[in-house]
């Protein structure tokens, strides 16, 4: 072979493998932009999802203050039409008041936002977990199974279930209590079930058609008048049966 053809095939080869150096360099920079792309698209999706459970904690905060400035209107209208209750009812006047930690505002509209339920119920382990403990009280959150993401008025729903996660661990007395969570294409339903003690059914039913008339301004009473507070303007509802095992609170707020 003589020195041209070698000088050649030097040069072929060495063009080869620039030219697979170069073809190399293109996939790893392919697969950089990919992971990238990814990456950039995870983080995304996790400050969407955050920016949503932030939102619907705050809108939940203004709908439950707004629902306590209501349900203390309607002791201040009871205290000036009942000079004989007046003692029993200013106190449940302060109990109320001391839930209230800001000043009450009108809450923003109503928003659909698209969540899974598990950021709820996490959400509500994380909040009351420790306080249903000190009462001597077992909370069990679960997400029912086939639930899946939706939009909906979740601030609402968040509310509600910290109304009666509250009202259970005020009320109850040590034992289990569960939440179950779930999502159909109807809306979302929440189900807060506790061990006791049992409601008197005749009482139970005057109280719930107007909480804050009977005589005994008791726990029960201001947890069904926030409740109706907060599901009023909306076409949410709820609605509490109770046995000799314990009562239960369902509550349901349509699909958006």
């Amino acid at each position: 072979m003589s020195s041209g053809e070698d000088e050649s095939e030097r040069l072929h080869r060495r063009l080869e493998r620039e030219r697979r150096a170069r073809r190399q360099a293109e996939i790893i920079a392919e697969r950089g932009m990919r992971e990238l792309w990814a990456a950039n698209a995870e983080l995304r999706d996790r400050v969407t999802t955050r920016t949503a459970e932030l939102e619907c904690s705050l809108r939940a905060l203004e709908l439950t203050e707004h629902a306590t400035s209501q349900v203390l209107s309607g002791l201040v209208d009871r205290l000036a039409d009942d000079s004989t209750g007046s003692a029993r009812v200013l106190d449940r006047l302060r109990d109320v008041v001391d839930r209230t930690a800001s000043r009450p505002r009108s809450p923003t509209s109503a928003r659909s936002l698209d969540l899974d339920p598990v950021v709820i119920a996490d959400r509500l382990v994380e909040h009351w977990q420790h306080p249903a403990a000190r009462s001597g009280q077992l909370l069990s959150v679960e997400v029912a199974k086939g639930s899946a993401a939706m939009a909906a008025d979740w601030a609402l729903v968040q509310a509600v279930a910290d109304v009666a996660l509250d009202g259970a661990l005020r009320r109850g007395t040590p034992g289990a209590l569960t939440v179950t969570l779930s999502t159909d294409h109807d809306g979302v339903r929440v189900v807060v079930r506790d061990g006791g003690p049992a409601m008197d059914d005749e009482w139970l039913s005057a109280a719930r058609r107007r909480p804050l008339d009977g005589a005994e301004l008791d726990d029960a009473s201001i947890q069904f008048a926030l409740l109706d507070a907060l599901t009023t303007d909306s076409d949410a509802a709820w609605e509490i049966v109770g046995d000799a095992a314990g009562t239960t609170v369902t509550m349901f707020v349509p699909a958006a």
